[in-house]
């Protein structure tokens, strides 16, 4: 009789409990609901209004956000998996759910949020929808009935006075109450979903035949390509893990971290990556490494997840206190990091060829000295002395050929270099038509060994990269056009000027940049003659534009009557905004200066504001009084105005331009490369600024102490940069001349590394340069200091 009296009792208890979880997950929601505003509209729901699930089961939400007030509410319409959004979702579940990712984003060592593109609309009564999928933060794994609601922190809208120095403000609204059902697992259903996924997913044989050209930019995955791996990492089960190290076997890729991170059984996931890491025929990567160490130390260590969520640190003393444990981490999980790398030593050893070359570079990247030890690597220099190195280059390996011209350049780097690099760039063949017809005045679109060589062969001897680029043009199919436009300085080269028209009139788009930057003023009727052939689309205008510009320099000349005929074609054309600097990037003549000077008052402030750019930047010291003229202009304008130069504060509409145009002229002036911003200039610009933040700006007198030079060399990627006080320059000689312009007893220092990750200067070639200007400066009673110093 007590035991049924005890069960009744603990039912009744039961049920009373849950009913007052439920209320209070009510109350709560209500309470949290009437904060939103009240002409905001936003609900979160299933499409098809779908509610029972499987588990694991693929979790779609529509976020749908509306306002009855136009133009009164921004949205951060980003719409990217959890990996590359910034925070914006805070769903609050009535139970507890595990979060599969959060080993991963909390552990304070490997993934950190990240952003991406995305749209900003200004929500009005039409509904804007975003498409989620609940499976990025929750992993359902029991069955039952789930209640969550959401906290969006996708909203901004205009700060109030005194509310905030920005113009707008972030806030969380709160969705309605969504309730959805998981079943039970269901083998059946796994195994079905699984073969659907593999159906998409399947790689194609190890060793499979590719294609003797791939595309120079990969065509990235469709749809159903990207739904599928979705698919793969929130099915979870242990066939789903299996499945995702059969594709990196046979791809040579990483299989999928946060699919690693978010199976559900955690020990038979490590097991089989360790069965991965250990297979003879599959080579593993540095961030196999990587994912395999915090598995280790999340194991000894049990961490307990850091805050990955602004809303989750409410002070500056919650930040230091974070990211103070953030560092103590970094450093014990680096320690493990290299431990684990040691201890697959023998497994990396032990693989086929091509396994233990892969393999053997990820232990390398992370224990350097004990690769080399066991012998997966060999020794920096190859055992082989620089003579031998540079006697044999032209057979070794392009993988070796890379190396020694990247990070390896000083092992080589000399005058001997220059015969091999010639022989080398021989070698190379033609670009299949894809790639041929890449704009060549775009950086980022070639790489490989063949620029590389170019960039080395530029800094040991740009006199013979030009007689290289001669015979690349005059071959009548050049392999180097690319680069010859973006990195060449222009100059005219009468030799190959008929090779230039014979291929302007195969091929006109695709020689006119070529033209622009080295046909010398021979052949200008000729080029005007083909040119009145091919009516040229907006991008074309600048090569065309350029060479007249080059050629024909005079300021009331037919290069400037080319340039005012271009800016003057505004019709279904906006290129005309940015023509000054992109003519001015192949040659700066007195008619693109005095045309510059002129546009300064152009109606379009675009214009204006490109004209004040190229001044600055290309313009000596004569038009300096012109560009304050027209500051004092703008500042006249817009006395008494500056709360109309802001603009609206979401939809940027008003005088946003006008505002762009008054920070570039004062831009232009502080910056300029014919004259320094000395303490007149400084308070000149002050007195002139409309706002707090030119004032803080330009208010301030210089700090006193060392000022920062830097060099970056961006490789294939970004043109060389030597930066001063501002200024930035593309060659060692342009910094120098902006460094005569500073007073006697000048302090600078040498930054000696860079956070540019694509560099391609070497610890010699800084350390060159770090001499030559400490001697250059010394000549001038200034000097120069190692910033680390």
């Amino acid at each position: 009789m007590s035991c049924l009296w005890l069960a009744a009792a603990l039912t009744s208890f039961s049920a009373a409990g849950a009913r007052s979880l439920t209320e209070n997950f009510d109350t709560s929601h209500a309470k949290e609901v009437a904060s939103n505003p009240a002409d905001l509209h936003f609900r979160v729901y299933t499409p098809g209004g779908k509610r029972t699930f499987h588990m694991g089961e693929r979790l779609p939400l529509t976020l749908e956000f509306s306002s009855d007030t136009p133009e009164k509410y921004k949205l951060n319409a980003a719409s990217y998996d959890r990996s590359g959004r910034l925070p914006t979702e805070e769903f609050v579940m009535e139970q507890e759910v595990t979060d599969p990712y959060i080993d991963y984003f909390g552990s304070g060592v490997m993934g950190g949020m990240a952003g991406g593109i995305r749209g900003y609309p200004v929500l009005d009564s039409k509904p804007v929808r975003v498409e989620v999928e609940l499976n990025q933060w929750f992993r359902f794994d029991r069955p039952g009935r789930y209640r969550f609601y959401l906290k969006s922190h996708r909203l901004a809208r205009a700060s109030a006075p005194g509310e905030s120095e920005r113009k707008t403000v972030g806030f969380a609204a709160v969705s309605n109450m969504v309730e959805i059902e998981i079943q039970a697992a269901d083998p059946t259903w796994e195994a079905r979903k699984l073969a659907e996924i593999r159906a998409v997913l399947e790689p194609p044989a190890a060793g499979a035949a590719k294609a003797e050209d791939q595309p120079l930019i990969p065509a990235p995955p469709d749809e159903k390509v990207l739904l599928a791996r979705r698919e793969l990492e929130y099915l979870g089960t242990a066939p789903a893990v299996q499945f995702a190290f059969e594709i990196a076997r046979k791809s040579g890729s990483s299989p999928s971290t946060l699919l690693l991170f978010a199976a559900r059984a955690r020990r038979k996931t490590v097991a089989a990556f360790d069965a991965y890491l250990s297979d003879p025929q599959a080579g593993f990567q540095e961030w196999d490494l990587r994912v395999r160490a915090a598995f280790r130390w999340i194991e000894k260590d049990r961490p307990k997840p850091l805050p990955i969520h602004a809303w989750q640190i409410p002070d500056k003393a919650a930040w230091d206190s974070t990211h103070k444990l953030m560092e103590e981490r970094r450093a014990r999980y680096e320690a493990i990091l290299r431990a684990e790398a040691v201890r697959l030593i023998p497994a990396a050893a032990a693989k086929d060829p091509d396994g233990r070359k892969t393999s053997a570079a990820a232990i390398a990247a992370v224990a350097p000295e004990e690769a080399k030890a066991a012998k997966l690597v060999p020794p920096d220099d190859y055992g082989l002395t620089r003579a031998q190195l540079i006697a044999q280059f032209l057979e070794f390996p392009e993988e070796q050929q890379v190396e020694l011209l990247d990070h390896k350049w000083d092992l080589v780097r000399g005058p001997e270099m220059i015969p091999v690099l010639r022989q080398l760039l021989a070698r190379q063949k033609p670009k299949n038509a894809l790639r041929q017809a890449m704009p060549p005045n775009v950086w980022g679109t070639e790489g490989g060994l063949a620029i590389a060589a170019l960039q080395r062969l530029a800094q040991l001897s740009p006199q013979e990269v030009v007689r290289v680029i001669q015979e690349d043009i005059a071959s009548g199919s050049p392999r180097f056009a690319g680069y010859a436009v973006r990195e060449l300085p222009a100059q005219p080269l009468a030799e190959i000027d008929d090779a230039l028209l014979s291929q302007l009139k195969r091929d006109y788009a695709a020689t006119m940049p070529l033209v622009a930057k080295f046909a010398s003023p021979r052949i200008l009727e000729e080029v005007h003659r083909i040119a009145g052939q091919h009516p040229a689309p907006c991008a074309m205008e600048q090569p065309e534009v350029s060479y007249f510009v080059r050629v024909a320099p005079e300021e009331n000349g037919e290069g400037r009557r080319m340039l005012q005929q271009a800016m003057g074609q505004r019709k279904h054309c906006g290129f005309f905004r940015y023509l000054l600097g992109s003519v001015a990037t192949v040659a700066w003549t007195p008619a693109l200066q005095a045309e510059a000077i002129v546009r300064l008052d152009d109606p379009d402030a675009e214009v204006a504001l490109g004209a004040a750019g190229v001044l600055a930047s290309e313009g000596g010291p004569e038009v300096e009084p012109y560009l304050w003229r027209r500051l004092e202009k703008w500042v006249e304008q817009w006395r008494g105005r500056t709360a109309e130069l802001e603009g609206h504060p979401l939809t940027g509409n008003g005088a946003n331009e006008e505002s762009r145009l008054g920070d570039a002229l004062f831009s232009s002036i502080g910056t300029a490369q014919a004259w320094l911003l000395d303490e007149p200039r400084r308070k000149r610009l002050a007195a002139l600024c409309l706002g707090d933040g030119c004032q803080e700006r330009w208010g301030r007198a210089h700090i006193q102490g060392a000022i920062a030079i830097e060099a970056t060399n961006g490789g294939w990627i970004y043109p060389s940069a030597f930066r001063v006080d501002g200024y930035s320059s593309r060659t060692m000689d342009g910094l120098k001349r902006k460094l005569q312009q500073y007073p006697a007893g000048t302090r600078f220092c040498w930054m000696s590394h860079t956070g540019d990750l694509f560099d391609g200067f070497s610890a010699g070639q800084r350390t060159e340069m770090f001499q030559e200007l400490t001697g250059f400066l010394l000549e001038r009673s200034m000097r120069i200091e190692s910033c680390s110093q």
